[in-house]
């Protein structure tokens, strides 16, 4: 099947990234390879994600319950493990330290490290901030499967029931948020890109709504701010679309990491 437009937008954006970023060249192309794949896959999945009917999905907003479970990705052992092997190439063909630490395993196993993946990634569980190659792995293959259900289930949903910090499709943390409109601002989810609306002074990872121990550090072009909470010490990268035209949002998270590496310093994560 044909890839998706937004997903084409998102290689051209990285593509053209690099002319301005050219000392991130080796680092654009490998998040671009990484991407194709994952994209290539998404768009060869058949059918449509297993979904709740509608009274479940709108008690589970109600709730305060992301709409997936595991088994509704569908994820098949043969596929998946196949997705994994292919990604692993890529990884280690750009990052050569990390061959030798996937010990081998079989299709069965791979499923397990998914399932295992997908439950720690839980809103109500602090995900590890060193995670291991094969960790990154196993959540780069599931991106394609979490990505392709919540465009399915987006659609469906009043998004407007939900105001929480995690992601109502697969309760996923955000890592990026933009600013639009009047103002309103929006998190996007590290796991399947689904958007959602949310508090704008509020951290949405502890919920500290105090002012006194929140802030924001504005970058020299007025196009992106670093919000930090001083409680729980995360920060979120924010891009503020009403200064900028033209900008693909799912890339955003990874053209700049100038400011991971700032916040980071910081001592935030």
């Amino acid at each position: 099947m044909t890839m998706a437009k937004s997903d084409r937008q998102a290689l051209d954006a990285l593509e053209k990234a690099k002319a301005a970023k050219e000392d991130l060249a080796d680092y654009l192309d490998f998040y671009a390879a990484l991407l194709n794949e994952q994209f290539e896959f998404k768009a060869a999945l058949s059918g449509q994600a297993d979904m709740h009917d509608e009274t479940i999905r709108e008690q589970r907003l109600a709730d305060g319950i992301a709409q997936l479970t595991f088994e509704q990705l569908g994820v098949e052992a043969g596929p998946f493990a196949s997705l994994a092997a292919r990604l692993w190439d890529i990884m280690v063909s750009y990052n050569p330290e990390w061959a030798g630490k996937r010990e081998s395993w079989d299709a069965g196993e791979v499923l397990d490290l998914a399932r295992q993946e997908f439950e720690i990634q839980s809103p109500f569980k602090t995900p590890s901030l060193d995670s291991s190659p094969v960790q990154v792995l196993i959540r780069t293959a599931l991106s394609p499967y979490l990505q392709r259900a919540a465009e399915d289930i987006l659609p469906l949903l009043d998004l407007d029931q939900w105001q929480r910090g995690y992601c109502p499709i697969c309760g996923g943390q955000p890592h990026f948020s933009a600013f639009r409109g009047e103002g309103e601002r929006s998190l996007l989810c590290s796991r399947c890109n689904a958007e959602w609306s949310f508090a704008r002074m509020q951290c949405p990872f502890c919920g500290n709504a105090d002012h006194d121990k929140l802030a924001y550090y504005p970058g020299p072009d007025g196009v992106y701010r670093l919000y930090v909470c001083q409680k729980c010490k995360r920060y979120l990268k924010t891009i503020d679309l009403r200064q900028v035209e033209g900008r693909v949002l799912t890339v955003e998270p990874i053209l700049t990491v100038d400011m991971d590496i700032a916040a980071r310093k910081e001592g935030y994560h």
